[in-house]
């Protein structure tokens, strides 16, 4: 059983012996291990989630997961690594210190783990990165292998997709596993390749190549070398998938060639893939002469559609299961969801980037039907000095679409003002600071001012918590 908690995980069936992990982690016990040959039967990073059997692993985040030891061993944890040099080990009794297993880094150590987890056994792992749309990508590709019992396939949860994520995720894969399909996200230089070498992808995918965490890479070309840093745990003669408009191409191909991986490029409409009439809901598709509908809007996603489907159909998947998978896709909760009330509204409050928000204000654009559409979009975080340059960028987008109505909600959203790049601009801006009463004014004065049936996206960074906009415009 695997099961979570915000950043908190705990995978049951975790069969490994101390033996086993002492010697994989180096660890020299000073105080003798009393059960040499015991077996562990889960593992956790939360103290409140241990039981008899578990392994708890402390780490050090914005709290020091260190400080919960003594907590996880009364609630019945049968051991736990630490860090060596921790100064909370000297609070401990000997009794409990005979449960330890000490390492340099947990985090490592956890890596480590996971690494030498999936390779005990031979699945065929997929990887996704990019600067957006990897959870739905993920999504996407998992409908694909919608047709294999839900015991021979692993998918990232949710957007788990960091160095505690992924790890557990690894953990699931057991010898049924014929498929796992693995999501890595970053904000930080150097994060992709500790991922990718834990996971150890056959093939790849990189859905873009943007500006999302520029504030931490500081320019465009940093991040492509940290997207392209996937390649890092594949093996030679492995495939990369990438869009053929993807950005830095020389980027990509320089790397493809350095570590001899195959690459691969799609785009929207290719020889297999054919797009037959564009409605507002959709799109009728052809997948190598077969016909199907596809109820969810936007050309990007369509994109993505087209490089899965490639993927899906590489790896021998025929034409009819994989039409029949694909239409069983679903958008998750807070991506792309369009609820029908007495207005349109399209919830993307998950997260937002600056490819992100144009791709959602283009999927706002094809259901509202050349009707004027509304946006209510929250400030994109992460882009530092970048931040008035991206906001404008999406004011000028903006003016190419049917928008009549914009509000802006946080402190930056303010440049989401198309005025502010064209002042004949018909648009019309209302700027609203982050703060709850604002957020109550803000949802009853576009409800005063917007007709029934009225599209309305909602977007914004995941610190801005849009959803609570949805909600207030749902009850009311």
């Amino acid at each position: 059983m695997f099961y979570l908690n915000r950043e908190y995980f705990v995978i049951e069936k975790f069969q490994y012996s101390y033996s086993t992990l002492a010697k994989l982690l180096n660890h020299e016990p000073k105080i003798l291990w009393r059960r040499e040959n015991f077996l562990f039967k889960s593992i956790t990073n939360s103290s409140q989630e241990v039981k008899p059997g578990s392994l708890f692993v402390p780490l050090i985040s914005n709290r020091d997961g260190h400080e919960f030891i003594s907590d996880a061993l009364k609630r019945g944890a049968s051991g736990f690594l630490a860090n060596r040099k921790s100064s909370i080990l000297k609070s401990l009794s000997n009794k409990q210190l005979q449960s330890a297993i000490l390492v340099d880094d947990t985090w490592k150590a956890l890596a480590d783990l996971a690494r030498y987890h999936r390779m005990r056994f031979n699945p065929f792992v997929i990887g996704i990165t990019g600067s957006s749309g990897k959870t739905t990508t993920k999504e996407l590709l998992a409908s694909c292998y919608a047709h294999l019992p839900k015991s021979q396939i692993v998918v990232t949860e949710k957007n788990f997709n960091n160095e505690i994520g992924v790890p557990f995720t690894l953990f699931r894969i057991n010898a049924q596993t014929e498929i796992a399909i693995i999501e890595m996200g970053m904000n930080h230089r150097g994060e992709i390749q500790k991922l990718t070498e834990m996971a150890r992808p056959l093939w790849s995918i990189i859905t873009n190549i943007g500006s999302a965490h520029i504030e931490n890479l500081k320019s465009p070309e940093t991040i492509a070398q940290e997207k392209t840093d996937i390649l890092f745990g594949m093996p030679s003669g492995g495939r990369l998938y990438t869009p053929e408009n993807i950005h830095f191409p020389e980027i990509v191909e320089a790397k493809t060639k350095q570590f001899q991986i195959q690459s691969v490029t799609w785009k929207i409409s290719s020889s297999s893939l054919k797009i037959k009439k564009k409605h507002p809901h959709g799109f009728d598709l052809t997948w190598e002469g077969l016909p199907f509908h596809w109820n969810t809007p936007g050309e990007k996603i369509l994109s993505n559609l087209s490089g899965v489907m490639k993927l899906a159909s590489d790896s021998g998947i025929d034409k009819e299961t994989l039409v029949s998978n694909i239409q069983k896709f679903k958008s998750s909760k807070g991506r792309l969801v369009v609820i029908k009330k007495y207005f349109t509204l399209i919830d993307d409050t998950y997260n937002a980037n600056p490819e992100s928000m144009e791709s959602s204000i283009s999927v706002a654009s094809q259901l509202s039907d050349g009707r004027p559409f509304a946006c209510i979009l929250g400030d994109m975080k992460e882009l530092g000095s970048h931040s008035e340059k991206y906001h404008k960028q999406i004011a000028k987008y903006l003016l190419n679409h049917e928008v009549k109505w914009v509000i802006g909600y946080g402190k930056d959203a303010v440049f989401f003002n198309p005025n502010l790049v064209d002042q004949a601009s018909s648009i019309s801006f209302s700027h609203w600071p982050e703060t709850v009463k604002n957020l109550d004014e803000l949802v009853a004065q576009f409800k005063r001012n917007l007709p029934a049936q009225t599209v309305i996206l909602v977007k914004g960074s995941r610190s801005m918590k849009m959803e609570g906009i949805v909600e207030k415009i749902l009850v009311s």
